[in-house]
């Protein structure tokens, strides 16, 4: 499901994709860039370095945070808790640009340095708890560091692939050790592509004019109600 995901996610951004790897592999070869393809290297690295830190801490920690945090009650406070840090976000970052980017790298660049990019890798890593959204989390980040919103939401999609890929990439061999047939892992895996691709096709639309508060409202409401039910 996670690899599904992760598949949804480039097809997404296939067109960035290409240019950031092809910038980022460039800047290796010490490639002498200017303007956009510089801006389009500088991005690619400040993703590596913002996925290290959550790598890191998501293969040390993995196990003993679902160990502690398994329960039903701790999903329903941290998702309660994911909508506080959006609303928080929103609230910080409301006089923040909201005009047309021409160039999202150039933006990410100018906001974003790398000290930056370690802490919102930091930040990625609590969606390890049950309930705590990694998009939420990075796109507030974003926000603060003072990305508009669709940038914001651009930046925080872009750091979601490699962590979530990764994740793929360490739990498809334990498929090799599931007994009984693989039906439910595939039509899982049909829906979570499916319901990435679009949500993310919505969300990319939504974010050059809407704000994160309905999403905080939703979790809100619903890590509340959970609380309730699961105390």
């Amino acid at each position: 499901m996670h690899l599904a995901s992760a598949i949804a996610l480039f097809l997404v951004f296939r067109s960035r994709w290409v240019t950031l790897i092809s910038a980022g592999i460039g800047s290796l070869r010490k490639r002498n860039y200017t303007g956009e393809k510089l801006n389009a290297s500088r991005v690619f690295w400040l993703i590596v370095i913002a996925t290290v830190p959550a790598g890191i801490l998501g293969l040390a920690l993995q196990k003993h945070i679902t160990k502690i945090f398994g329960d039903a009650k701790y999903t329903a406070i941290f998702l309660t808790i994911n909508g506080i840090i959006l609303v928080v976000a929103e609230r910080l970052t409301r006089k923040s640009t909201v005009g047309e980017i021409n160039d999202e790298n150039a933006e990410i660049v100018h906001h974003v340095g790398n000290g930056q990019a370690v802490v919102i890798g930091f930040g990625q890593s609590l969606a390890l708890l049950a309930g705590i959204s990694r998009f939420g989390i990075s796109m507030s980040a974003g926000l603060i560091r003072g990305l508009n919103h669709r940038v914001a939401a651009d930046f925080a999609f872009l750091l979601s692939l490699p962590i979530i890929l990764a994740a793929a990439v360490v739990k498809i061999p334990h498929l090799a050790h599931i007994s009984g047939g693989y039906g439910s892992i595939i039509v899982g895996s049909i829906v979570s592509f499916l319901a990435t691709y679009v949500s993310i096709k919505f969300l990319v639309k939504w974010f050059k004019t809407k704000t994160l508060y309905p999403f905080a409202i939703y979790c809100l409401i619903f890590g509340i109600a959970s609380l309730i039910k699961f105390h």
